[in-house]
């Protein structure tokens, strides 16, 4: 009976080309990356032959690229290009759902919040962005309100806003806007007092006659005098006409001794002016002596 011979396997003959870096087999690559004519032939148990080789030797090794994970998104512009990407929407597509300007979509991404309007502006953005996504609207706006603090971002410094002093609003513009009213209504109030005042003073009587401290030997004295303005005269509590030129002019009866002439006008609505004059009667048979010291 005939021993049939074993055929060996010579490695040294199909190593072709740079060493493979596949964990396959050592020395071979992979018949994966191989056609299939020449998987086939590696899958054979001999020596390689030439075709084999020619094969093998035509045969480029595969590159594989190594790429670096995306690490988990943190930021608010990070979750919201997460999300768009996870549902394969591109910024154009966005732009066209949303209505919203394209480079107010990059800067949003990228928690570049100074390009961005107003903070209601931008809150108005997440809500239209995360509705096309069909995501949550009320999470991704306490995000914004995280990054961006409770206070809203005004220009042209995009500096938070703080609570401040009233007094500090109170800007020289304003000062010169109020002390102005303040001077007009101040003005007004100045000239209605004074108005008030000249309504209720008393007006103003000059007398001719008789003079004051004055002696006469006649039983009757005339009293003559001038009033200013439309006023009402009296002359010993009794009213006497006031001519158009605003003179007045009386007779008074006079008794022995000293007598005290009372002359008074007034105004409607005003205070009453009072004038005195003291006169002393002496008739002309007798020369009594009266002395003003005793009244």
């Amino acid at each position: 009976m005939m021993k049939k011979k074993r055929r060996s396997i010579d490695l040294s003959d199909s190593i072709v080309g740079p060493p493979c870096r596949h964990a396959f087999c050592p020395g071979l690559p992979h018949p994966a990356t191989l056609g299939g004519t020449v998987a086939r032939r590696l899958s054979r148990v001999g020596p390689l032959d030439e075709t084999d080789k020619s094969m093998l030797g035509s045969t480029k090794p595969m590159v594989f690229v190594m790429r670096k994970l995306d690490r988990v998104p943190q930021t608010l512009g990070e979750k919201l290009r997460a999300l768009r990407r996870g549902q394969a929407v591109s910024l154009d597509m966005m732009e066209r759902a949303t209505h919203i300007q394209r480079r107010y979509l990059e800067a949003l991404e990228r928690g570049r919040y100074e390009n961005l309007p107003e903070p209601l502006y931008t809150r108005n953005f997440i809500r239209a962005y995360t509705r096309v996504l069909n995501a949550d609207e009320h999470y991704f706006l306490e995000l914004y309100q995280e990054e961006c603090g409770l206070c809203d971002l005004v220009g042209p410094m995009r500096t938070p806003r703080q609570k401040v002093k009233k007094s500090r609003f109170f800007v020289w513009n304003q000062f010169v806007k109020f002390g102005l009213l303040g001077l007009v209504a101040f003005s007004v109030i100045g000239y209605l007092g004074w108005q008030v005042q000249s309504i209720m003073a008393p007006p103003n009587v000059i007398l001719f006659s008789p003079a004051d401290e004055s002696m006469t030997t006649e039983a009757m004295i005339h009293v003559e005098g001038v009033v200013e303005g439309e006023a009402t005269v009296y002359v010993n509590g009794e009213q006497v006409v006031v001519n158009q030129d605003q003179s007045f002019e009386t007779e008074v009866d006079l008794e022995k001794g000293l007598n005290v002439i009372t002359i008074e006008a007034e105004r409607r609505y005003s205070r009453r002016a009072v004038i005195e004059r003291r006169v002393v009667f002496e008739p002309e048979e007798g020369t009594p002596r009266v002395s003003f010291a005793e009244n």
